[in-house]
């Protein structure tokens, strides 16, 4: 009977430890899987900062361009006013230029010692 009895408990301990196996190789598959996950979200993370680091360069070139065009429209923008205020200088002189003329007194012109204009 005492055998009976160790070959009961060996066969127990045996199912124990069967069990015991295949939880260990269930956990271990589920090491396995979220491993898996783990390496697929740092794939995933990886390409994510490698898009974001190539918007950022995007961003930064546009930058670029922008405070480039700026900077072009800045100047253009000068030579604008600077050409406008040339136009109103030329404007004031032309009208002051008029004004000389309309105020100057016509006097007779004299053509060989004869005056015109007068009797």
């Amino acid at each position: 009977m005492r055998s009976e009895e160790t070959a009961d408990l060996l066969a127990e301990k045996a199912q124990i430890t069967e069990e015991e196996a295949k939880l260990l190789a269930q956990k271990a598959a589920e090491a396995e899987q979220e491993m898996q996950r783990i390496k697929a979200t740092a794939i995933r993370t990886e390409e994510e900062k490698r898009l974001m680091e190539q918007k950022v360069l995007e961003a930064e070139v546009l930058a670029l361009k922008m405070a480039e065009e700026s900077e072009r429209r800045a100047k253009e923008a000068d030579q604008l006013k600077q050409d406008l205020q040339e136009a109103r200088e030329a404007e004031r002189r032309a009208k002051q230029k008029l004004l000389e003329i309309a105020t100057k007194p016509t006097y007779p012109v004299s053509l060989g010692g004869c005056h015109l204009g007068l009797p």
